[in-house]
C-alpha cells in the first residue's frame, strides 16, 4: 500500500514537471506553438507576429508547446502531443525538421523584414516574424 501511494506521488511530481503551458514568457523562448494548434490556423504561433530587433542578435527560439495533457486521476483523458515544424515560407531560408512535443528550434535572422513561415505537417498554420533593423 505505501509503495503505490508513493508512486502515485512520484508520476504527480513527475507530471507535474511536464508543463502543458504555451506561455512564450517560458525563459528563452521567443514563440510558442500553442496546444491544438493544428485547428488555430494563424493563431498557432503565440506571438504572432513577433517583433525582434537586430540589434538585440536577431535570434528567434520556438518551442513546441503542444504537449498534450496528462489527464485526469491516473491519466484518464490524457493526450498525446503533436509534432510540427517552423518553415519558412521563403525555400531553403529555415526549416526546423520535426519538433517533438517540448522541443525547440532556434533560427538567427541577419537582415531586416518580414519572414513568414509556417508548419509543414500542418499547412494553415502560420506566423510571421517581424525584424527591425
Amino acid at each position: 500500500m505505501y509503495s503505490r501511494h508513493f508512486a502515485t506521488i512520484a508520476v504527480g511530481l513527475l507530471l507535474a514537471g511536464c508543463s502543458s503551458s504555451t506561455d512564450p514568457t517560458t525563459p528563452g523562448v521567443d514563440v510558442s506553438i500553442q496546444t491544438g494548434a493544428e485547428t488555430r490556423g494563424s493563431s498557432a504561433f503565440a506571438p504572432s507576429p513577433f517583433t525582434l530587433s537586430l540589434a538585440d542578435d536577431g535570434t528567434v527560439k520556438w518551442r513546441n508547446g503542444d504537449v498534450g495533457t496528462t489527464g485526469g486521476a491516473y491519466g484518464t483523458g490524457a493526450t498525446a502531443g503533436t509534432t510540427h515544424t517552423i518553415t519558412s515560407d521563403t525555400q531553403g531560408l529555415f526549416d526546423s525538421g520535426s519538433l517533438a512535443p517540448g522541443a525547440t528550434f532556434e533560427h538567427t535572422f541577419t537582415a531586416p523584414g518580414s519572414y513568414h513561415y509556417h508548419c509543414s505537417i500542418h499547412p494553415t498554420m502560420t506566423g510571421v516574424i517581424v525584424v527591425n533593423p
